[in-house]
């Protein structure tokens, strides 16, 4: 030991990420974003079905998991992605995947949507005014 065990060792080559088992594989991964590259509004439950009927045997997990490691679990970002995809390829985005696409970001711009207010439940207001018997009251008008 002695000054060699003082010394500086040598950092050993960085391991690599282990293969689970009960991973998804990588051709069903492929077959899955293509799934939601023709669907992009689809849950995915939806693309499951979806794929079974093509012949693709994909969980509902399966598809989920594949697009939280993607980031594409909100339909706001598979549609970002069809598009940024799109782009980069060259392709051509539908009429109806522009219209989901234009659709999206106007609730996300829409300035009357939020309302601000100094503390939660400032702007809150509930008509409590009721026409009927009143027990032990009487009637009320």
């Amino acid at each position: 030991m002695g000054a060699e065990g003082l010394a500086p060792q040598p950092r050993p080559q960085p391991r690599r990420k282990p293969r689970m088992p009960n991973q998804t594989p990588p051709e069903l991964e492929a077959k899955i974003l293509e799934m939601t590259e023709q669907y992009p509004a689809y849950s995915y439950i939806r693309i499951s079905q979806q794929s079974k009927l093509v012949g693709i045997g994909a969980s509902p997990a399966a598809v989920r998991d594949v697009w939280q490691r993607h980031g594409l679990v909100v339909r706001y970002q598979r549609l970002l992605w069809l598009e940024r995809k799109s782009a980069e390829l060259g392709g051509v985005l539908t009429e109806a995947q522009m219209r989901l696409l234009r659709k999206a970001r106007g609730r996300l711009v829409d300035p009357e949507q939020h309302i601000k207010a100094p503390h939660p439940g400032h702007l809150l207001c509930q008509d409590t005014y009721f026409v009927g018997t009143i027990k032990g009251v009487g009637k009320t008008y």
